[in-house]
Parts: structure tokens; sequence; C-alpha cells
């Protein structure tokens, strides 16, 4: 469902999104199934934050960096183990 009715009521500052499937095999296995949580919404959250001068912070999943050689900063090329 869209989140949309539900932010314009509380019209927050700052969105943070946790969501997602972080189920690597998972994902791999069946990227239909993934894409409504790790793109379609992520997506329309940013959207609705753009025009509504929101901050949005997205947190990303597993597999993003390998682990060698933490805290990663934003310019940090991403290096997934799987």
């Amino acid at each position: 469902a869209y989140i949309g009715p539900l932010l314009d009521m509380h019209r927050p500052q700052v969105v943070v999104n946790l969501a997602g499937v972080n189920n690597v095999d998972a994902v791999e296995r069946d990227p239909a199934a993934a894409y409504p949580v790790n793109v379609h919404a992520p997506g329309a959250l940013a959207r609705w934050c753009a025009r509504n001068g929101a901050h949005y912070v997205h947190v990303s999943t597993q597999a993003v960096f390998a682990g060698a050689a933490p805290p990663y900063q934003p310019e940090d090329r991403g290096a997934p183990v799987n």
C-alpha cells in the first residue's frame, strides 16, 4: 500500500527507511518479489520527501561492502561479497 496519505497526515521533517528484503539469495532467486520493497517503496518515499521538503535517509541492507575497511563513507566503492 502507498504510504503517502500517512505521510501527508503527519508531515514528518525526516523519513528514515529501514525496510528492505535483505536475504540476498532470495532476492537473486526472485528479484521481482523484492522489487516493490527494495525499489518501488524507496522511490516513492524519496519522491514524497522531495515534494514536501523533508529529509530522506535510506539505510541499506547487507551485501554492500566487503567488510574489510569500516567505517564506510558515502564515496567508498561498493564491494558485495556475494
